[in-house]
């Protein structure tokens, strides 16, 4: 090469180099997703300084999250279970779902309370095991982080999870957390040098200062729906779209459900929890039958895969 080039003949050769591919690389590797929910959530925790702006911004994504990736991710079942890419879910299988909702719903009007705990199990249990798994965490860590969530997000919004818990179950529920208190997972994740657990538990604390249905929103679509995506996606080798159009039926079904379930609370009273407990309800008695399914989805498919990749350096 020409050691007598000046630097100005380098720099101008150096930004003719291709350098989208360069930035796209390094904003995936050192960015990555957890990091770009905190992103997020600061800019709706600053967009509350003009309401009206924010109410727009924050349900129309909260509506689109939903129907793009909230619940299609739940609504692939049939797939897991067909192994192939089967466009209709059986009829069998459609009547074991609305059977498995219908009772969960049944209990709900028998033990409210004993069912909420239930829920409240098994989604903690289903959220730590998407996250732990991902991170490498362990059985007890995986559940651990589960509950945290569930109780830092509910226990960050008090009086709002207080009214909730009290039109689900009629019982008078408070507890409350520090929102400084999940600092304490993002100091293990910097401990493990796991750094989507530290984005992900401050994008938590920022999140802390949004309505409930927001910050449970942010964390639901943005880190569990998509880690879920995620490893549906790589099993099953399909595209974004084409395992999108294979949800679709399931996915249609829920929201005509979701709305016929709105619809007959005004007339029966027995089906009235309240705006957003009934929401709540309905995707406890949606969601129990999936949380099975993936948990079988992730045992029988990623334990030795996830094995091999913690023996890599």
């Amino acid at each position: 090469m020409d050691e007598k080039s000046t630097w100005q003949d380098d720099l101008r050769m150096l930004m003719h180099l291709p350098w989208k591919p360069f930035l796209v690389a390094l904003w995936e590797r050192h960015v990555g997703w957890p990091l770009r929910l905190l992103l997020l959530a600061l800019l709706l925790m600053g967009l509350q300084a003009l309401p009206s702006v924010y109410s727009v911004v924050a349900n129309l994504g909260l509506v689109l999250g939903m129907v793009l990736l909230g619940l299609p991710h739940g609504a692939v079942d049939h797939l897991l279970q067909s192994g192939r890419l089967q466009r209709l879910p059986t009829s069998a299988m459609i009547l074991a779902y609305i059977g498995l909702g219908l009772l969960m719903l049944w209990f709900w009007f028998l033990w409210p309370w004993w069912s909420l705990l239930f829920f409240v199990g098994y989604s903690a249990w289903h959220f730590g095991q998407a996250d732990g798994r991902s991170w490498g965490m362990n059985r007890f860590l995986s559940l651990a982080w589960g509950l945290s969530v569930l109780a830092y997000i509910t226990g960050t919004h008090h009086q709002e999870t207080r009214n909730i818990v009290q039109a689900m179950t009629q019982r008078e529920t408070t507890w409350s957390l520090s929102p400084w208190w999940i600092v304490l997972w993002a100091m293990f994740g910097g401990y493990r040098r796991q750094s989507a657990l530290v984005w992900t538990s401050l994008g938590l604390l920022a999140s802390s200062t949004l309505p409930l249905m927001h910050a449970f929103g942010l964390y639901f679509i943005g880190q569990h729906s998509r880690t879920g995506w995620r490893d549906l996606r790589r099993r099953l080798q399909l595209s974004s779209t084409s395992l999108w159009k294979a949800a679709l039926p399931f996915h249609a079904g829920a929201w005509i459900l979701l709305g016929l379930f709105y619809a007959f609370k005004d007339r029966l009273p027995a089906l009235d929890f309240g705006p957003e407990g009934s929401f709540f309800v309905f995707l406890a008695c949606l969601s129990f039958p999936h949380v099975v399914t993936m948990h079988r989805f992730y045992r029988q498919h990623f334990n030795n895969e996830d094995a091999l990749q913690r023996r890599q350096p």
